[in-house]
């Protein structure tokens, strides 16, 4: 087995201190596939490199001294879409007179955005927040405060 983690390449045939229950239950399940793991560097290592590393969200260039990043990740949530879902939704249209709410026009789209952080945040209608939830989630499958962090920085909906 090739991996990019090179601790794990000696944890198999080391001797020496025990190692705790739970990385002896860790290592009894890498040991039902194989034994012989070696060590590539990310880089070098493709498959995981591109599982380790998920791509940069595309940044918008800055508006002012502001930083608006685009809703793209994956093309499951486009600017069109995000802009045309702002319209549809009741609960957007009541925030759009909030102090902190900007329109904001990008590549064409008029976008309602949060400027409440030092960065403009895109306001996601109810009927996209699955999709862009799934969207930031399926980038590194990462934890529950993890993923909330992640999509609080670049995204904003009311909590209800």
């Amino acid at each position: 087995m090739l991996m990019d983690h090179k601790p794990l390449t000696f944890a198999l045939h080391r001797q020496g201190d025990a190692w705790s229950a739970q990385q002896q239950r860790h290592l009894l399940y890498v040991s039902e596939y194989t034994t012989d793991i070696r060590h590539v560097a990310g880089a070098l290592n493709m498959v995981a490199d591109a599982l380790s590393r998920p791509p940069d969200m595309p940044q918008l260039p800055p508006l002012g001294s502001i930083a608006v990043v685009a809703p793209t990740q994956g093309e499951q949530v486009t600017l069109e879409k995000l802009a045309a879902g702002q319209m549809l939704c009741e609960e957007t249209q009541q925030l759009a007179s909030r102090p902190d709410m900007r329109l904001v026009e990008l590549s064409g789209q008029k976008l309602l955005c949060m400027d409440n952080t030092g960065s403009l945040r895109p306001l996601v209608p109810s009927a996209l927040r699955r999709p862009v939830f799934d969207s930031v989630h399926s980038l590194a499958h990462a934890g529950t405060h993890a993923t909330s962090r992640m999509l609080s920085t670049q995204y904003v909906w009311p909590s209800g």
